[in-house]
């Protein structure tokens, strides 16, 4: 599943705590930290699967053999997941300040000293279905000095969304693999950890991370589908609904024109087709308005709408004088904010041009 954090084997590790040179900030903790594995290891640094995870003035390292740490993971579980990480990182996050920590995980069985909150002492080993689990403990144990002590951990998973599931046991419980009356928590492992702790190379994980973000979108898109529907069909009803009641009240308007005796009717009409049209007058109204003003001997030849607050009329009348007549009774509409016209005569007819704008 993409997406799916992988906890690799315990055992294929080793951890080390560095003390991080003082001013060094986060973007040269990775080169640091490459540095020191690349003069450790007996083995080339392109071989070398390495995580880790800053904390104050010190950064836990942990670093594999890319085939041991990546021992039965498919190559398809490795491009998909968001992270592959080391099971004992999660307990860095569970709050130990010391003493040691057994810690059973799908793959493995580790044994950790803590000191101060840090990892002071590591000794892991790989498990199998049919291994003695009894014998892996009583020999990490030993390696590690531990006297006794201990507390004894089961991490079974760590979620999609960084939660690690860690169960905190008794050493029978620990042994058989039975986790029933465990006290069971929630560990949040934050994204900025993940990204640090994920032992997969750079290229890897940006191409995991550019198909993640692909299916995150396809996935979201496909929820929003039947959403997007719907708000699409009640906005076309809304469209329907608002575009009848519109038409109603321009045929209404154009029937009032010839009749009406007070500018006052046709003023409340036209204020509730704006309204109605969201504050925009569309061509129809405006016509209907430079219209209602228009005597008898002027004649229109053009009309435009040339935004939601500006239309232009082309006409003609019988006299220059008759044109400014008509551009002053549209000028005292309490609808038009200003109106110029331009005029010329020919063949004694007086064409016009008015340019209106609305209020």
């Amino acid at each position: 599943m993409a997406g799916k954090i992988i906890l690799a084997d315990d055992g294929a590790f080793f951890v080390k705590t560095l003390g991080v040179p003082e001013g060094l900030s986060d973007a040269d903790v990775c080169g640091f930290v490459q540095t020191w594995v690349a003069n450790s290891s007996p083995m080339p640094l392109e071989r070398m699967r390495i995580g880790y995870l800053r904390r104050g003035g010190n950064v836990a390292v942990f670093s594999a053999l890319d085939d041991r740490a990546f021992a039965g993971i498919g190559d398809g579980e490795l491009v998909a997941a968001r992270a592959v990480v080391a099971p004992a990182a999660v307990l860095l996050f569970a709050g130990l300040a010391g003493g040691v920590a057994m810690l059973r995980s799908p793959r493995s069985v580790s044994c950790i000293r803590f000191e101060d909150g840090k990892i002071a002492g590591f000794f892991a080993q790989s498990i199998s279905a049919d291994c003695d689990i009894s014998r892996v403990v009583a020999e990490l144990k030993r390696a590690a000095g531990s006297e006794g002590g201990e507390r004894f951990f089961v991490l079974s998973k760590i979620s999609d969304d960084g939660s690690a599931e860690i169960s905190e046991v008794d050493a029978a419980s620990f042994l058989s693999g039975e986790l029933s009356g465990g006290k069971s928590v929630r560990i949040p492992v934050p994204k900025t950890a993940l990204r640090t702790l994920d032992i997969r190379r750079s290229d890897i994980v940006r191409n995991a991370n550019r198909k993640r973000r692909v299916a995150e979108v396809k996935s979201a898109a496909a929820k929003m589908l039947p959403l997007l529907f719907l708000a699409l069909f009640a906005f076309q009803i809304f469209v329907w609904t608002k575009s009848a009641k519109v038409s109603a009240l321009a045929l209404e308007v154009a029937e009032l024109a010839p009749v009406a005796k007070s500018a006052e009717t046709l003023g409340a009409r036209i204020a509730e087709l704006q309204t109605l049209s969201g504050g925009r007058i569309s061509a129809v109204e405006s016509l209907a308005l430079a219209n209602f003003v228009r005597p008898d001997s002027v004649r229109f030849s053009k009309f435009s709408q040339d935004s939601s607050r500006a239309f232009t009329v082309v006409g003609q009348a019988p006299s220059i004088g008759d044109a400014h007549g008509y551009l002053k009774l549209l000028k005292e509409r309490p609808e038009i904010a200003a109106a110029e016209m331009e005029t010329e005569s020919s063949r004694g007819v007086a064409k016009f041009t008015i340019k209106a704008v609305l209020k």
